[in-house]
Parts: structure tokens; C-alpha cells; sequence
């Protein structure tokens, strides 16, 4: 078994000059689609053991980028279950679904899994982005601007309740009558992640709102993080906020092996298992560490602080042992030698 990485976490490293580098943050988003319990459960506990950082689930009522009607696990209650079966590492939704459910009801819920964790949770909140399984089960939709003012509205009632205020709301789409919740939060403020890329509003949203704000990004796509964090930076300045405030995260889907051809072989694979498309392949990382690390390198350089690639059913040992034992030192030894 790949050794644990606690022993990064027991100091900082340091730049040249003395400047405090804090290590690359890793962690994986778990993709139930297919998966027996038995192994959403195992590894999750594999993530912890091995040194990981985030285990995140998702939040979805239809399986995603494939065949729908794949089984797989509700998102909360799959992240209650971790919580109880871990320990230290941090976890949380990427993100969780804003049009399944009352705002009130998701800062109950966040609450409630924050308490069962013992403070590790962290609180993911998205517009939703599958209109099938939405009108599919009655669910609220419209166009994606729309989904985003609903999304502001209810993270503003959310951080609200989460702070311990008494919270009253008149619309435009909810109505809150001097609400106040008890227990609050044992991590507080309970941190927020925002997956967003759409440069008008989404990151507008994550602007104002996140402590952490994730986005997927191709293998080469320095230029295209460059562009989003410009315009991040721009929304943050326009709500005088201070842009190093946020935890910059990117992810994608990853495949590692000492051969490229042979992950991309593995992820061809995967992509039959789960009836993806061939466009899945502009945000898919199937790479030797070394090329993963390069990447990373890059990104880093640019204010990227953690990864969060996916991780799909069959969970590929491989890829988990080798992101943290091999790709790990490579980034780390690379910032040490800056």
C-alpha cells in the first residue's frame, strides 16, 4: 500500500526568500454511477488512509454525461455515511443541487452533516445543470441565468442561517418568515465551494460567495484558467473583495499510468462502462505523473491550490495510489526548488 501523506501536512514548505508555500491539496470527487455500496464506502475510507485532503460526492437524481438510468447513490445521505466513516478527511458535494430543495432545508441538512463529521464538512451549493432529471421528477427549471438568481438567492439565506442569523425573505422565488436554527455549524464560518465558469454570472456568484471555487480544465489549459481567474478577479474587485481570500481548485477526469497510451487505453474503457461521449475527453487528464505533474506545476504557478479530479466507477487503484504517491512529491519537490 502506497504510504499515507499526513507527514505533509506537519509543517509549511518554503520558497527561496523564506515565502511560506503551503502544500498542493489533493482529493477526489467519487462518482457513485455503478458502484456497489460496499466499494463507495471502501474508498472513501482508502482516500483517508492513503493522505487525501477532499472526498466529494455528487448531487444528482439521474447519472450524468451518460446513460441516465445507471444506479447509483443520493448525494447527502451518501455524505452523511462518509462522514460517520472517516475521521480527518474534509468532505462535502460538488456541488450539491439547488433546484432539489428548500434553501431552509439544505442549511438544516448541511448543519446536520457538519455535526456528524466533527467539523470537516464543507458546504457545496450549484444551480443544477441537468434538465432531464429535473422535469423528470417536477422539479423547478429554466434557462441557466435564471437558475444562477435562484442559486444567489438561496445561498444568501443559506450563509445566513448557517451564521446564526434570524433570516426573513420575500422573494422573488423564496419566502422566509423569521427563521433561526439551532444546533449551528461546528466549523464556522462553514466554508462554501462554488463550481462555476460562466463569466457574466457564475463567477459573479462565486465572487461574492465562495471560499473555495472549483472548476474543470483540460490538461493544457493554462490560458483557459488564466482567462476565468481574470474575470473572477474582475468580479471580486467589483465587490470589494479580496480574490486570496478564495481556495482556487481545478479538476477533471483522471486516468495515471507510467505509459500515456496505456491510460488512455483505461480511460477509453471507462468511457464505454459509462456511455460518455468523445467530448468528455476535452476536460480528461490520461497521463504518466510526470506529465500529470507538469500540469499541475503550471496551474500552481498560476494561484491553483488544490486538484479534485473524478474518480468514476470501477474505481481505478492505480490512478488513487499514484496521484498521492507519485505526482504528490513531483509538485511538491518542484515548489521546494522554486
Amino acid at each position: 500500500m502506497t504510504p499515507a501523506r499526513a507527514s505533509r501536512h506537519a509543517g509549511p514548505e518554503y520558497l527561496a526568500g523564506g515565502t511560506i508555500a503551503p502544500p498542493m491539496k489533493y482529493g477526489f470527487q467519487v462518482l457513485t454511477y455503478g458502484s456497489p455500496w460496499v466499494e463507495v464506502l471502501a474508498t472513501a475510507r482508502r482516500l483517508e488512509v492513503l493522505g487525501y485532503d477532499y472526498l466529494f460526492g455528487h448531487d444528482h437524481l439521474y447519472s450524468t454525461g451518460g446513460d441516465p438510468y445507471q444506479g447509483f447513490f443520493e448525494g447527502w445521505t451518501t455524505l452523511a455515511a462518509w462522514a460517520q466513516a472517516t475521521t480527518r478527511i474534509s468532505l462535502g458535494l460538488t456541488v450539491g443541487n439547488n433546484t432539489f430543495r428548500n434553501p431552509g432545508v439544505v442549511a438544516k441538512m448541511a448543519t446536520t452533516v457538519d455535526h456528524i463529521s466533527n467539523g470537516r464538512s464543507i458546504f457545496g451549493l450549484g444551480a443544477g445543470n441537468v434538465e432531464l432529471e429535473a422535469v423528470a421528477h417536477g422539479l423547478p427549471w429554466a434557462p441557466t441565468g435564471v437558475r444562477l438568481d435562484w442559486l444567489e438567492e438561496a445561498l444568501t439565506i443559506i450563509r445566513g442561517i448557517l451564521a446564526g442569523e434570524t433570516v426573513s425573505q420575500d422573494g422573488p422565488t423564496y419566502r422566509f418568515q423569521g427563521v433561526h436554527h439551532a444546533p449551528l455549524p461546528q466549523r464556522r464560518p462553514l466554508p462554501i465551494l462554488i463550481g462555476a465558469q460562466g463569466e457574466q454570472k457564475g463567477l459573479r456568484v462565486a465572487a461574492r460567495f465562495a471560499d473555495i471555487w472549483q472548476i474543470f480544465v483540460p490538461v493544457d489549459g493554462l490560458d483557459f484558467w488564466r482567462r476565468k481567474d481574470e474575470v473572477f478577479r474582475v468580479h471580486c474587485a467589483a465587490l470589494d473583495r479580496d480574490p486570496s481570500e478564495v481556495e482556487r481548485m481545478v479538476g477533471c477526469k483522471l486516468i495515471i499510468r507510467s505509459n500515456p497510451g496505456e491510460a488512455r487505453k483505461a480511460f477509453e474503457h471507462l468511457r464505454a462502462v459509462h456511455k460518455w461521449n468523445e467530448s468528455v475527453w476535452d476536460v480528461t487528464w490520461a497521463a504518466s505523473p510526470e506529465q500529470v505533474a507538469e500540469a499541475l506545476i503550471g496551474f500552481r504557478a498560476l494561484g491553483v491550490q488544490s486538484f479534485l479530479p473524478q474518480l468514476a466507477w470501477p474505481f481505478d487503484q492505480e490512478t488513487i495510489d499514484r496521484l498521492i504517491g507519485d505526482v504528490a512529491p513531483l509538485v511538491d519537490q518542484a515548489t521546494a526548488s522554486v
